[in-house]
């Protein structure tokens, strides 16, 4: 008994280690994008003044960046410019006029022109200095600072912290020549060929690349790594593009006015703990396989059993705990390498939890959605609600409280899926209390998920899992089924509404007018058939209505589809709102048959004794599935049961007469109230 309980301790104790692991994102790794303050913490203090220096420092930057210029009488000072004008009270010329005379200067904070040795003394230990150096474009002796540099760098002793960038290549070179044992960064700005940036560095011999935010690019990133070569950019103070300047470590560091901003911005979107680097590199030793389904996202993803929860060996998991956004995005390639048949991407409870703003983990969504579309564009994309969370539960305390955040998010998130015509599937709603928080008796942690969150979660993603890919003998994504789906994206359907589901027939119907319900809405789609409903009917559902009418078939037979398989589609339908919308009620209205004497359409002549089976098949469906089956064929067929050729005038569409009868059937049997 003893041994068993030290075993169950045992085994608590490395379920709570794991748990810690998993919910505290493990540990972050060491290697961090530098933060080089640009002229010191320039955009608070004067640039390039002793007050940047420090600031820069006490703001936690890596190193700072100056400028310095050789003076007349061989002293070395910093500024950026050529004259002093734009910084200091009076106008001087750099390299013309003597450190006495420029000392003489006040900078616009009041203080004077620094030389080189009093800003490496503002330089703390294990911090570095990054040197610019302006005077190589000045002609003869003026342009050799390098004897002088080194000796202020070795007397200051902080030889071995300095980094020099020039935007002179052969400056650089001569650099290199004779302080070999300092980096030494190509300076540039230039959108020049990126292979003969790469070459220049090579045959020079320097360290890298410090280039200007505009010319950063995927590409030289990887050319930059490949040949052995850093890269720096230079310079940022917007939060987007330093977390671009961060995607996949294009950069060692970025160069920036703000280095408080910025080291906040990419602090908060640091996604490369142990654990993604380990999951990351098993997703990318796995397989392809074909038409696979991905779940991609964070823990909540990551703990879930996704392909025995369906029991499908297409799923692939992909979630990593403590991923954020910009983790996604940055291991986006492995994921659509496969070009997967669908991807249900759920992630930015931990951006929110970071604080990362708002407008960042949406600009990310956009461009995680944006890469998908352009590199797999057959993918069809589910974006899945961000799940609520419960502030009950302290354990997670960095993601509790923050529903504003949450609600705001998905309503965009929802805007985002109609402008791009993608499937946004509400999975908060689900799951959340009265006062919109994650319900306890799905959770554990406020955070998480167990298995009845799961359970619920898995019901709602049922009919976008399973559905029925398009046929080759069916297609339903023509241009006009594409035009009308969007402009339905567009409009909300309210709460307890009525729709109307079908084809063409569905289309023409005035059913608010005729019926006077303001809540009936008409999902018909010209041309539609089983496949086409069973495609759009999950964004239906998500409105939870209160009465669907259904109406289908009639295509399907045109196309040559068996009625097995038709009733089989019809069936389906009702699986799907059974498990998505169960408090809806479902009516199947038969299909109407045809009039051959006056038909205008060749493929369907003759086919009206496959209307009676369809029809004979769904009434069969209604009475097994106890669903409502509403006869409308005998209200508008003749003795000979096609369609009275008083009611159409192409043989399957109706005149204004047959809604006419339709509705009053519908009222008069009291569907409709």
């Amino acid at each position: 008994m003893k041994l068993f309980l030290q075993n169950q301790m045992t085994f608590k104790f490395l379920i709570n280690s794991i748990t810690v692991f998993v919910c505290f994102f493990s540990t972050h790794l060491l290697a961090q994008t530098q933060i080089i303050a640009h002229r010191g913490a320039s955009f608070y203090e004067t640039e390039n003044s002793i007050a940047a220096f420090k600031k820069a420092f006490l703001m936690q930057a890596d190193a700072i960046e100056l400028d310095i210029w050789r003076t007349a009488d061989d002293s070395l000072m910093v500024m950026h410019d050529r004259t002093t004008g734009r910084t200091s009270n009076k106008e001087l010329v750099m390299p013309t006029s003597t450190a006495r005379e420029l000392r003489s200067l006040k900078l616009n904070n009041g203080e004077r022109i620094p030389y080189l040795s009093e800003a490496i003394a503002t330089v703390p230990k294990g911090k570095k200095i990054v040197i610019e150096i302006k005077c190589c474009w000045e002609a003869g002796d003026a342009g050799n600072v390098f004897p002088m540099l080194k000796n202020i760098l070795e007397r200051s002793g902080r030889l071995n912290d300095a980094i020099i960038i020039a935007f002179n290549i052969n400056t650089i070179a001569d650099a290199k020549q004779q302080l070999p044992g300092n980096k030494c960064y190509y300076l540039t700005g230039q959108k020049e060929k990126e292979d003969e940036l790469i070459e220049a560095c090579k045959k020079f011999n320097l360290d890298g690349l410090n280039v200007h935010y505009s010319i950063l690019t995927e590409s030289l990133a990887e050319k930059s790594r490949k040949a052995g070569l850093d890269l720096l950019v230079w310079t940022v103070d917007n939060p987007v593009e330093a977390i671009n300047a961060r995607l996949k470590n294009k950069v060692i560091a970025i160069t920036t006015n703000k280095p408080d901003l910025i080291r906040d911005v990419l602090s908060q979107n640091n996604y490369e703990t142990l654990y993604y680097e380990q999951k990351k590199s098993i997703f990318e030793m796995l397989p392809n396989g074909t038409d696979e389904i991905i779940f991609l996202g964070n823990s909540i993803t990551d703990v879930g059993e996704w392909s025995e929860f369906f029991q499908n060996s297409k799923i692939k998991n992909r979630g990593i705990s403590g991923d954020i956004t910009l983790g996604v995005l940055a291991r986006l390639d492995e994921v659509i390498e496969s070009k997967p048949a669908k991807i249900f991407l759920m992630i930015g409870i931990n951006d929110i939890a970071n604080d990362i703003h708002d407008s960042i983990i949406l600009i990310n969504y956009q461009r995680i959605l944006r890469e998908i579309q352009a590199k797999s564009p057959k993918t069809k994309v589910f974006v899945q609600s961000i799940l609520p969370t419960n502030k009950n539960f302290v354990k997670l305390s960095m993601h509790q409280n923050k529903t504003e955040h949450i609600l705001y998010l998905n309503e965009k998130l929802k805007e985002i899926c109609k402008q791009n015509n993608l499937t946004y599937i509400d999975v908060f709603s689900a799951i959340k209390d009265d006062n919109n928080e994650l319900n306890p008796i799905y959770t554990n942690d406020g955070l998480h998920l167990m298995a009845s969150g799961y359970k619920v979660w898995t019901e709602i993603l049922k009919p976008y899992v399973n559905e029925v890919s398009p046929s080759s003998t069916i297609k339903f994504e023509n241009p006009y089924y594409l035009t009308r789906l969007k402009a339905h994206r567009a409009e909300t359907i309210p709460p307890n509404s009525v729709i109307f589901i079908g084809n063409s027939i569905t289309e023409q119907g005035w059913w608010s007018i005729l019926l006077k319900n303001n809540k009936i809405v008409n999902r018909g789609i010209g041309g539609d058939n089983t496949l086409g409903i069973l495609n759009r009917l999950p964004e239906i559902l998500q409105a939870k209505p209160k009465k669907i009418f259904l109406m289908t078939g009639i295509n399907d037979i045109t196309a040559g589809r068996s009625i097995d398989e038709i009733a089989a589609n019809i069936e389906k339908m009702v699986d799907m709102i059974e498990s998505t919308s169960p408090e809806t009620i479902l009516y199947i209205q038969s299909v109407l048959p045809i009039n051959d004497d006056c038909l205008a359409y060749e493929g369907l002549k003759g086919k009206n004794s496959e209307v009676v089976m369809l029809n004979m098949k769904l009434r069969d469906l209604c009475k097994k599935r106890n669903v409502n089956y509403i006869n409308i064929a005998p209200l508008l067929s003749d003795e000979k049961g096609s369609l009275k050729a008083t009611l159409t005038k192409d043989g399957i569409h109706l005149l204004p007469e047959g809604y006419v009868i339709w509705t009053n059937y519908l009222k008069k049997m009291k569907y409709l109230r």
